[in-house]
């Protein structure tokens, strides 16, 4: 799969528009239908995801995107400003697509939609340049189709069981082993700083059992999102990571971690002592949420 920046114009294409943000299961339907109806009439795959003005916070990044799609039978992720949609007629042009797939979110009645969605707009430029329009179905969960507000209630509540339910797969955070204060270390628990995108959403502070995909290995652990008010006086939100029967040195590199259950509350502890003995508590936890946890495949 090519994932690009810009549009770069193929003469003839099957195109989805969307910001696809969440990647939840709706999202994968329609790539799915984009990639068979392309493969149908001997065209291309294209899907064009708007990228949010600067200052949006995401569940999934563009990087992200493309690592979740990456095995799909997609030809070419297109990850583009969102002005491009403000002139459909223009933006279908560029694109070259001779067959344009929707979801239900193309009809303007349609209540589960995100803000701002793009495809009916899209859906009528393309009715009024005679391209043929492929409508996807829905996906639905304890029958009410898969829809942003959804994911939004979910995550808000910090349910991820049920975020999971709605993605096909844990809340996912791409980013690099960064180093940190190096506390950890120096109690025996070294963690893993994780640096992620500016604009990517984080789940609400607390202590998570999670997942993490390190060069293709899944790994248990569970995750520190927030302040430490037990080892300093830091308002930053940080994000760390103790893998469990773990050693390697990871500094510098990409990892997946995957937030799959909420363990506490971020709490100030009274000293060493305290700490360790809560940690132990936690991992009894992270490994018994995790005992029947897997990732699906990329």
């Amino acid at each position: 799969m090519k994932h690009l920046y810009q549009i770069e114009k193929t003469d003839n294409a099957c195109v989805a528009f969307g910001r696809f943000d969440g990647m939840h299961k709706g999202h994968r339907s329609l790539v799915q239908t984009l990639v068979r109806e392309a493969k149908k009439r001997g065209l291309p795959s294209v899907l064009v995801s708007f990228v949010p003005s600067e200052g949006t916070f995401v569940y999934t990044t563009e990087e992200e995107k493309a690592l979740l799609l990456k095995n799909c039978g997609l030809d070419v992720l297109i990850s583009c400003n969102e002005k491009e949609k403000s002139d459909p007629a223009a933006l279908i042009k560029k694109t070259g697509a001779s067959c344009i797939v929707c979801g239900k979110c193309a009809e303007d009645e349609h209540e589960q939609c995100e803000p701002l969605n793009a495809q009916p707009a899209i859906r009528k430029a393309a009715q009024e340049l005679g391209i043929p329009i492929v409508m996807c179905e829905e996906v639905c969960e304890n029958g009410e189709a898969i829809s942003m507000p959804m994911l939004d209630a979910a995550f808000e509540r910090g349910d991820f069981d049920a975020f999971s339910r709605l993605c096909g797969r844990p809340y996912m955070m791409v980013g690099e082993v960064l180093h940190g204060k190096g506390l950890g270390r120096t109690v025996g628990m070294p963690t893993a700083n994780l640096g992620l995108a500016p604009n990517k959403k984080k789940p609400p502070e607390g202590v998570y059992a999670t997942l993490t995909r390190i060069d293709g290995e899944v790994f248990k652990g569970l995750t520190n999102i927030g302040r430490r008010p037990s080892v300093d006086n830091d308002t930053k939100i940080s994000t760390e990571t103790l893998l469990l029967d773990f050693s390697r040195d990871i500094y510098g590199k990409k990892i997946e971690l995957y937030v799959c259950a909420f363990i506490r509350n971020v709490v100030k502890l009274n000293g060493l002592v305290e700490v360790q003995k809560q940690v132990q508590k936690d991992i009894v936890a992270a490994r018994t949420l995790l005992s029947a946890r897997s990732l699906p495949p990329l």
